[in-house]
């Protein structure tokens, strides 16, 4: 197996850090599902599934509107599905952009912004507590 190197080993290095601050969630579950395009597979990057909801975590170096739209489009579905309870998102970044929208310093906030439409932001930068 390649060693990753550049970005995308500071983005894997980022996830697992985030991951290590969350004990409690699944990182990089494989899922299988079929949808209107036939049959497929997705692995968000982190999920935590709790009594009443899957709360769905995606990791990025940067804020991004791809992000956002991968898990409403994707993620979301396919693990309100198999776990059979609704599923929210959340985006944890490293870096904000000027563009950057509902940004949280703290978990906490983050969560409760959660019955929003668009998923919130958290800001994290890596080490410490989630808040």
């Amino acid at each position: 197996m390649a060693r990753l190197k550049g970005t995308k080993a500071l983005g894997v290095g980022f996830e697992k850090a985030v991951a290590r601050a969350l004990p409690g969630a699944l990182h990089g579950p494989w899922y299988e599902f079929v949808d209107r395009d036939g049959h497929g597979f997705c692995q968000p990057d982190l999920v935590l599934v709790l009594a009443k909801l899957v709360l769905v975590i995606e990791c990025k170096l940067s804020d991004t509107p791809a992000a956002r739209a991968q898990l409403g489009e994707l993620y979301l579905p396919v693990c309100a599905l198999a776990h059979h309870r609704p599923a929210k998102g959340l985006v944890i970044v490293k870096h904000l952009k000027p563009d950057s929208t509902k940004v949280f310093g703290r978990l906490s906030e983050a969560l409760q912004a959660l019955d929003e439409q668009n998923a919130p932001c958290l800001h994290w930068i890596g080490r410490g507590a989630l808040g």
